[in-house]
């Protein structure tokens, strides 16, 4: 069967198992039209059956919940305790370490940890990040997700031999924010998954739009990914260019592990430097698979590659 064909029946058979999931159906789909070339020059992987089992759950965690008056501060709080009652046993400081999103920001983190150490007897810093800085919480942790981006976006104006200096630039950090008519030559979309629509792209390149670079993820739908192709504006995917925060996480569980504590442009610094590394692995991977400049097929291959060598490595467990 052609590598083509291995991943579409691959594609069909998550539908089968997981109907409703539209979102992680759409994430499935971005990741397996762009990682064909690798599975061609790696057919171990295919041998391996490394796609199959990177998308099936490893674990489903269920819990109980004592429901009182909707959605106070309290309620939050029992929701929180009851949830780490159950997970305290699949995560640790050397385990798995979860973090902050949509929804699960400082007050969520704090009962999380709160009930943590209550349940372990351990104060174990770093099973969690996203923390508060009285305990254990790390520098430019808030920033992270933004400030990545904009790294981001300047490394790819460099290799044009171009910077930010006068660029009008548009971004969304709520969901529903409508500025994508707004002329501009930058946008990032910051708030929430599939906010950037079809219609939203063309009136972006009608005003003059040239780079978008995401900053939350999968912000942007398939068809405005497509329209962006067609129409040469540059384009770089949330998993590429929406790490800030993810890399905030590692640089609090490294601080939490020596101990330590970093000066706000210390921390700035430490995510530069690895915003740009990620942006040369994309780069540097996009055109060894012959597609210069393709920032989602670049970060789809490496990611998976490094994934996949890892998987193969620790065998079949």
């Amino acid at each position: 069967m052609a590598v083509r064909e291995e991943l579409a029946a691959i594609v069909a058979s998550v539908v089968q198992r997981n109907p409703g999931e539209g979102e992680f159906h759409q994430a499935v789909r971005e990741v397996l039209d762009t990682v064909g070339p690798a599975l061609t020059r790696h057919p171990e992987y295919a041998e391996a059956k490394i796609i199959e089992r990177i998308c099936e759950p490893e674990r489903q965690v269920i819990f109980r919940v004592p429901w009182e008056d909707g959605r106070s501060d309290r309620e939050v709080m029992r929701f929180c305790q009851s949830f780490m009652t159950e997970l305290y046993r699949h995560i640790g400081e050397h385990t798995d370490v979860p973090a902050g999103d949509i929804g699960v920001g400082g007050r969520e983190i704090g009962f999380l940890f709160g009930q943590y150490k209550r349940v372990t007897n351990r104060y174990e810093s770093g099973v969690l990040t996203g923390k508060g800085l009285a305990y254990g919480g790390a520098q430019v942790r808030r920033e992270a997700t933004g400030y990545g981006a904009v790294f981001f976006a300047q490394e790819m104006l460099g290799t044009a031999g171009d910077n930010l200096d006068g660029k009008r630039v548009v971004a969304t950090f709520v969901a529903g924010g409508t500025v994508w008519e707004v002329p501009c030559e930058l946008a990032i979309p910051y708030a929430t998954q599939n906010e950037i629509s079809a219609a939203d792209a063309a009136a972006l390149v009608a005003n003059g739009c040239t780079m978008v670079v995401e900053g939350a993820n999968m912000p942007t739908t398939p068809d405005a990914v497509r329209l962006f192709a067609r129409a040469e504006v540059r384009f770089a995917p949330g998993k590429a260019a929406n790490a800030g925060g993810v890399a905030a996480s590692a640089l609090e569980m490294q601080q939490n592990a020596s101990r330590d504590s970093w000066t706000f442009s210390h921390s700035e610094q430490k995510l530069q430097e690895i915003m740009r590394d990620i942006h040369a692995r994309c780069f540097a991977t996009a055109e060894e698979y012959g597609m210069p400049g393709n920032y989602v097929a670049g970060a789809n291959i490496d990611g998976f590659r490094r994934v996949a060598e890892a998987m193969l490595a620790h065998g079949l467990i």
